[in-house]
């Protein structure tokens, strides 16, 4: 495996960055979404009060209230329109980090361990179906002898013919 320094600093000083509570800028766009903290708990399967306490550290880290709880519901003060315009755009790119980290790395293989007979008999001819439904899923294929073990296999198969165990 090998490893990149993205040059991200590995100990703490006065420098470093002080990141938002992650949690109370989900809790943020959910409640100013649906102008609602009780539809807000509801869409994150979160009590009122957990999402009100996520708003409050929120509101505590900037330093100045991000909504105003009227009767009809929820709006933003200009400070929490700020942070709606750019929060947006940061949860669209953050949906996209799995896509990214899963594109970045080899698929796995599957790795199959099968006997020369049965490999030559069944499974060679049914492979071009397999990569055509399942294109992301490299195969490696491992043909032995029949009385050999295949350890690095994730799948090994025996076929016995017309041979009856005892």
């Amino acid at each position: 495996m090998q490893c990149i320094h993205i040059g991200m600093k590995m100990f703490h000083d006065d420098a470093m960055r002080s990141f938002p509570p992650f949690d109370g800028l989900i809790a943020f766009e959910a409640a100013l979404r649906h102008a609602s903290v009780t539809r807000a708990s509801a869409e994150l399967g979160l009590t009122q009060s957990a999402v009100s306490h996520r708003l409050r550290k929120l509101e505590n880290f900037v330093g100045t209230p991000l909504l105003i709880r009227q009767p009809s519901g929820l709006c933003a003060t200009p400070a929490g329109i700020a942070l709606s315009n750019e929060l947006a755009g940061l949860l669209d790119r953050m949906a996209d980090f799995r896509a990214l980290c899963r594109a970045a790395a080899p698929p796995p293989a599957l790795k199959v361990g099968v006997g020369a007979a049965l490999a030559d008999y069944w499974l060679v001819r049914r492979l071009p179906d397999f990569a055509q439904t399942h294109p992301g899923i490299p195969v490696e294929l491992a043909v032995r002898e029949a009385d050999a073990h295949a350890r690095s296999t994730d799948l090994t198969s025996r076929w016995c013919g017309n041979q009856q165990r005892a």
